[in-house]
């Protein structure tokens, strides 16, 4: 592809082409994730409602909403110690802490989670609610072990864990819905599509585990706690309430408009943000290891890095974006059914709002490295404010479900271009800012 083609310029050293190179191998295993993820949706909308979709919209959000608060966001930190031996002490500390906050949460859901999806319009089973806990941790988990292969540049077995757990995790809303366990079987088919690699990552660092995991100690541990406590003080706070914004918009479709209009606007962001997610993650984990084992102090090779991606991101970015502007009305009735039309027309709205996010997300991973974190949070913080703003505007006027999304997807776009503009600011003064801050 040509966005892998570099050519020799004075600015662009090796690191740049080790992260293009980085990046072609995660996105040939996430290309095959995402076109298996793509190719079950057709199938799964024929055996599933709207309202069903509805329901895993909202399960879906309330594990987004809740995982930041596990490892208390420590596992963002998991690539920047300089020797493994404080990686995997950064490691178990993730670990445990992920261990005690999902305890306290699935108690919490245990006796509060009935009254919350009664909020969102849906009386959901006890049974369905330790799902969210069960979804909770093994999502938790398998960031802990992405992470710790971003470190390592274990590029390969995050393209196998995610090919793999799509597969399966596919397969099982596919025959749970068949023997019409509805809609039980997309919620479980979720959590293993969410966490079902955690075996394969097992299986690959198993042997530098034992051979290592005397290296664990309590000092260390307690140590990489207080050394990175900007992460629960600003990372925390921040990807709590992006996630919080992120997913509010449905729990509040759920609470304005039903499960079913829900459903479709669901499924027409699960859609558009399939190919954005393939390239988004795909460049942003090999630019986080690349910038992380490059160091802050190498501000220039920084900075000439992050144009060239960011240039080649909005360029790819751009192609998918337009056709799913121009066609998915078309498109989605014919490939989902006749009953999603909807969705088709929430999916070119939103397009708008996806391709900005797209372009911006990978490099607010400047912020970690450059221990900016407090940017991270004013922006996310930012984010909700408008985000409330068009659901107040929506509630007091009881706007239609169509404008309601043409609102915050035209809001969050101008947002995120301020963000891009913000960026471009930031890597081209780093100095500026390291005097005054």
């Amino acid at each position: 592809m040509f966005f892998l083609k570099l050519k020799s310029r004075k600015l662009v050293d090796n690191k740049s082409r080790d992260v293009f190179k980085n990046m072609a191998i995660l996105f040939v295993g996430t290309s095959v994730s995402k076109i298996i993820g793509l190719a079950s949706i057709p199938i799964l909308t024929r055996i599933y409602s709207p309202e069903d979709f509805g329901v895993l919209s909202i399960f879906m959000a309330a594990i987004a909403i809740i995982v930041p608060l596990t490892s208390m966001r420590y596992v963002v930190a998991v690539p920047l110690p300089k020797n493994d031996k404080l990686a995997l002490n950064l490691f178990a500390l993730c670990f445990i802490l992920v261990f005690c906050v999902t305890i306290v949460i699935s108690f919490l859901l245990w006796m509060f989670g009935p009254y919350f999806f009664e909020i969102t319009s849906q009386k959901i089973p006890l049974s369905y609610i330790w799902l969210v806990s069960l979804g909770v941790f093994v999502t938790s988990v398998y960031e802990i072990f992405t992470y710790w292969a971003t470190r390592k540049k274990s590029f390969s077995i995050l393209t196998k864990v995610s090919v793999y757990q799509t597969l399966i995790g596919s397969f099982i809303k596919i025959v749970l819905g068949l023997l019409n366990f509805k809609p039980v079987g997309l919620l479980f088919g979720q959590v293993v599509q969410q966490g079902g690699g955690i075996v394969l990552f097992l299986r690959n660092f198993w042997e530098f585990f034992k051979l290592n995991y005397a290296n664990i100690r309590m000092r260390r541990i307690t140590f990489l706690f207080k050394y990175y406590k900007d992460f629960p003080l600003y990372q925390l706070p921040s990807q709590f309430v992006l996630m919080l914004s992120s997913h509010s918009l449905l729990l509040f479709s759920a609470a304005m408009y039903g499960t079913g209009l829900t459903g479709q606007l669901g499924l027409a962001i699960m859609t558009v943000s399939l190919p954005m997610q393939l390239l988004s993650q795909t460049m942003g984990k090999a630019y986080y290891a690349e910038i992380s084992e490059t160091g802050a102090q190498q501000q220039d090779k920084i900075k000439s890095l992050s144009f060239l991606v960011m240039k080649r991101i909005f360029i790819l970015g751009l192609i998918p974006s337009i056709f799913i502007a121009l066609g998915s009305e078309f498109l989605f009735p014919l490939v989902f059914g006749s009953e999603w039309a909807q969705a088709g027309v929430f999916a070119s709205i939103m397009v708008v709002y996806m391709f900005f996010q797209f372009v911006s997300i990978p490099f607010v991973n400047l912020f970690i490295l450059f221990k900016r974190q407090r940017y991270l949070l004013i922006m996310n913080l930012i984010r909700l404010v408008i985000m409330l703003t068009v659901f107040s505007i929506v509630y007091l006027f009881r706007l239609d479900g169509e404008f309601f999304v043409s609102l915050l997807s035209y809001s969050m776009a101008m947002f995120y271009l301020l963000v891009i503009v913000f960026l471009y600011f930031f890597w081209n003064n780093i100095n500026h800012f390291d005097k005054n801050i």
